[in-house]
C-alpha cells in the first residue's frame, strides 16, 4: 500500500497504530494504553500516544508470550506524519502532514519479550 500511495493516513489520521508481526488479544492492552496516556499507569507521568502504545504491547504481550514459547517476537508498529509521533492527549499535531505521502513513515517496536 505505501509503494502505491494507498495508505489509510490522511490529515484527520495522525497515527495508525497497529502490529507489524502476529500479536495477542489481550484484555488489558487497552486500558494500560489508556492509563499511560493518563498519567496513572505503573510508571507514571503522561506519555505520548506513541509511547503509550508500545509500553501497553509490552505489558500485555509479554504475559500470553510466556505461555507460547514457540511463537516468535510481537513487534509492534506505528505508521504515520513525522510530527506526530510525539502526539499526546494534551498537545497534538494541528497539521499533521504536507499531504505528500512520501513523508509517512512507520516505526518497529519489539514488545514481546521485552527489549533488554
Amino acid at each position: 500500500m505505501y509503494e502505491h500511495e494507498l495508505l489509510p493516513i490522511n490529515h484527520n489520521l495522525h497515527l495508525l497504530l497497529g502490529a507489524a508481526t502476529g500479536a495477542y488479544v489481550t484484555a488489558n492492552h487497552g486500558s494500560v494504553w489508556a492509563s499511560d496516556m493518563l498519567g496513572v499507569s505503573a510508571r507514571g507521568g503522561k506519555h505520548s500516544v506513541f509511547d503509550a502504545w508500545n509500553y501497553a504491547g509490552t505489558m500485555s504481550q509479554t504475559f500470553p508470550q510466556s505461555k507460547h514459547t514457540n511463537d516468535g517476537p510481537v513487534v509492534f508498529r506505528v505508521a504515520g506524519w513525522p510530527g506526530c509521533f510525539a502526539d499526546n492527549l494534551s498537545n497534538t499535531n494541528s497539521t499533521p502532514g504536507d499531504g505528500d505521502p512520501g513523508d509517512i513513515y512507520w516505526i518497529d517496536t519489539q514488545v514481546a519479550p521485552p527489549p533488554q
